[in-house]
């Protein structure tokens, strides 16, 4: 006796058809997205040259009229400094950030100090020619790394986010060590929404200004 076939409706197969379909976008969209994620999150992710890329767009565009200051910051003697988490600072503990410091000692120097942020893929080194500009007007200057950025630790970037509670701790270290000085706070693309998340954070009084640019229109 021959068994009789089943027949599967034309409406049954679209279902089928469909569920395979959206099967394999949503599996491979959480592939293709986690992969992309880790390149452009993660510290050694091979994302950064084109993001970088455009860092150096908005840097070139701040940049119009100034030097070149790379060599100046190695000629005036910058300073390699750091700050380390300590063990009760949850999933930062241990994490060991860096910042090239410049001392102005000048006549002109008004005591004053700029901490200025650099972009996604960058480092402070690339904010050499705002900190020239930044010491003929008589300032002290701090260029930190970000976490995952130069001699910083840190396995991730942290976009701005995590990095607002970095520059607390640079104001802190900064007050400490020089007296609690008036400071400036400076950040060009990723550094400019640094500094603006930093100034919704309750920040010591004698930081008196925020200044970004090529960061967020709108919120």
């Amino acid at each position: 006796m021959k068994k009789q076939k089943r027949k599967i409706s034309r409406g049954k197969k679209a279902a089928i058809i469909a569920a395979i379909v959206t099967g394999v976008i949503v599996v491979g969209g959480g592939v293709i997205g986690n992969y992309f994620y880790n390149m452009a999150i993660y510290a050694n992710g091979s994302f950064q040259p084109n993001i970088g890329a455009s860092q150096k767009k908005d840097e070139k565009k701040s940049l119009e009229g100034l030097d070149n200051g790379s060599e100046w910051l190695t000629s005036i003697g910058a300073k390699n400094v750091y700050f380390k988490y300590g063990s009760s600072a949850g999933d930062d503990a241990g994490l060991r950030l860096h910042a090239y410091e410049i001392v102005n000692t000048s006549a002109r120097s008004n005591g004053m100090w700029i901490i200025a942020a650099h972009g996604y893929g960058s480092d402070g080194r690339s904010m050499a020619s705002f900190a020239k500009m930044y010491y003929a007007m008589g300032f002290s200057i701090l260029l930190p790394d970000a976490r995952g950025h130069g001699k910083s630790g840190g396995d991730y970037r942290g976009m701005g986010w995590d990095d607002r509670i970095d520059y607390l701790h640079w104001i802190k270290k900064i007050n400490k060590e020089h007296n609690s000085p008036e400071i400036a706070l400076f950040g060009v693309s990723m550094g400019a929404s640094t500094v603006m998340m930093t100034e919704g954070e309750d920040m010591p009084s004698n930081v008196k200004a925020v200044i970004e640019d090529c960061g967020y229109a709108s919120s």
